[in-house]
C-alpha cells in the first residue's frame, strides 16, 4: 500500500499495527487518534517525517520505524513514557 487511509482512526480499539514492506511515505494525522496502540511496525517503507503527534500515543511499548527515510525525531517522542523498544536503524537520522 502507498497510503494509510484516514479512516484508520475508526479502528479505535486497535492495539497493534504492522504495515511493513509497503510504499508508505507519510503517516496521516488521524493515525495518532489510535490511542490504544501498543505496538507499531512501519518498517521498510518510505516515511520521511515522524509527526509530532506521535507523542499522543502514550501507551506505545514498541515502535519500529527501521528502514525508512526519517531524518529527525520530534521532541514529542519523549512523551512515550511506556516505550520499551525503539528501532530506528537504516534511516537518515543525524542526531537524537
Amino acid at each position: 500500500i502507498e497510503i494509510i487511509p484516514s479512516e484508520i482512526e475508526n479502528l479505535n480499539n486497535l492495539s497493534e499495527i504492522y504495515l511493513s514492506n509497503n510504499l508508505i511515505e507519510s503517516i496521516p494525522l488521524e493515525f495518532f487518534n489510535l490511542t490504544k496502540l501498543k505496538v507499531i511496525s512501519l518498517t521498510f517503507n518510505k516515511i520521511k517525517i515522524l509527526p509530532k503527534e506521535i507523542g499522543k500515543l502514550s501507551l506505545i511499548k514498541e515502535l519500529d520505524l527501521s528502514s525508512n527515510e526519517i531524518q529527525n525525531l520530534p521532541n514529542e517522542i519523549g512523551n512515550l513514557i511506556n516505550l520499551e523498544i525503539l528501532v530506528l536503524n537504516h534511516n537518515q537520522i543525524q542526531y537524537l
